[in-house]
């Protein structure tokens, strides 16, 4: 059986009942508690700046790119040859930043949609926002399975680019010419329409214009959902549209998950199709979050949080941090305002406490991108334990006692036991 004899100063020992002729030896036993910090989530990724894009919609009178590229076009009706899964690079004529990431080329897909980086979607991929393709990003502005058709009502669907402007104010245009909402290879029922997706130079601001279909054969009802919007480097990074059945086309609201969608009809009015010269932005911002945050050289009281220059090199970066994991927002005062660099020694803190950090950008006069979306999660360590104190043990036998005394070398608690090393 085990005793456990609390002390401050010299203690008289009780008399321990064991077995007759058996001697016990007491001893000190120090107990030690250490607790190793841990880390979540050492990177940080770009989501903070896909949702940071701004949404707007307005009407303008579609124009069909001049002088156009003709990347592919119908030449059946077939499945094979009617635009039902085509992939195409497309080199850009200029350097277009995307999620604070600057590219010179993209992939074109006929479901309605275009990737960024070297890793391109599969011919058949139908979900640009919510899959899980690990491009390094998307545009979509009728993301779904669609098609084309070859020469109904004398009309032939096809994919092209071009070039509108001059320099530094050129757009880039994709367009998607006769295609159907929906993939089929039926020539008795062709609700036909056009759309776009333009880059413009210098602003990299994203627009999405749409023309007003129409049957050119048949007048079955045509209806689903496309996934319209833009994504980052994986479907945790979304900012899309989204309306319900219940709800026209044009009152779209913003998507509250990576797989929301816009319902569509061919016939109802509710929800409809795009109306004519219906224009979708994303302007992004114009101060990005930092990214790749991490936390090092923790101790008992302090830690050095670390992150990567953002894009738009700001004059310096907003620290929040807090035992409670509830992120900041816009109006939230930050802990610590305008660092210069890109690293900062946390003081102060509480030993083995969990904290949570959030970085922004500071662009000056007010201008702050928004805080990074998921918080660097740390834990500091234990303070350090005390020495053991000096000490002297004894020797007794049944039915005696002895004095043992000891020199504490710091105000923490000890513990005595009546066997070695706590044992019963």
């Amino acid at each position: 059986m085990k005793k456990l004899y609390p002390f401050n100063q010299a203690l008289k020992l009780s008399t321990i009942e064991r077995d007759p002729g058996k001697k016990t030896r007491l001893s000190f036993f120090k107990f030690l508690t250490a607790l190793a910090a841990f880390v979540l989530s050492p990177n940080q990724n770009c989501k903070a700046q896909i949702i940071a894009y701004t949404f707007s919609q307005s009407s303008s009178v579609y124009t069909p790119v001049a002088n156009e590229t003709v990347l592919a076009a119908a030449t059946d009706n077939t499945a094979t040859l009617n635009l039902n899964s085509v992939v195409s690079a497309v080199n850009i004529p200029f350097a277009f930043s995307f999620n604070g990431t600057s590219y010179t080329s993209l992939n074109v897909s006929s479901n309605g949609f275009i990737t960024f980086g070297s890793v391109a979607p599969s011919p058949f991929y139908t979900s640009p926002i919510s899959g899980t393709t690990s491009y390094q990003g998307a545009i979509s502005a009728w993301g779904r399975d669609i098609s084309s058709f070859y020469n109904i009502g004398g009309k032939t669907g096809k994919i092209s680019y071009g070039v509108t402007g001059n320099a530094p104010n050129r757009e880039f245009i994709i367009q998607w010419t006769n295609f159907r909402p929906n993939a089929s290879t039926v020539s008795t029922i062709v609700y036909s329409f056009s759309f776009q997706i333009r880059l413009k130079e210098t602003s990299n601001i994203i627009q999405m214009a749409y023309d007003q279909g129409s049957y050119l054969a048949g007048s079955t009802t045509v209806n689903g959902t496309a996934e319209i919007g833009i994504r980052g480097a994986s479907n945790a990074e979304f900012n899309n549209r989204l309306n319900p059945t219940t709800a026209v086309f044009s009152a779209s609201g913003a998507g509250t998950a990576g797989n929301s969608a816009q319902a569509f009809n061919t016939v109802g009015t509710v929800p409809g199709m795009p109306p004519a010269d219906l224009v979708y932005t994303w302007t992004p911002p114009s101060c990005y979050t930092p990214t790749g945050i991490s936390v090092n050289n923790l101790t008992s009281v302090s830690a050095i949080l670390s992150w990567n220059a953002s894009a738009s090199l700001p004059g310096g970066y907003d620290i929040y941090y807090s035992t409670s994991s509830a992120a900041p927002t816009s109006s939230t005062a930050p802990t610590v305002s305008n660092v210069p660099g890109t690293s900062y020694q946390i003081n102060n803190l509480n030993p083995l406490t969990t904290y949570y950090a959030w970085v922004r950008s500071n662009c000056g006069s007010g201008n702050v991108s928004v805080w990074s979306l998921d918080p660097m999660i740390f834990t500091t360590k234990c303070s350090n334990p005390p020495a053991a104190p000096t000490v002297n043990g004894a020797t007794i036998y049944p039915n005696h006692q002895a004095i043992l005394t000891a020199n504490p070398s710091s105000s923490a608690n000890y513990s005595w036991y009546d066997a070695p090393n706590g044992a019963t």
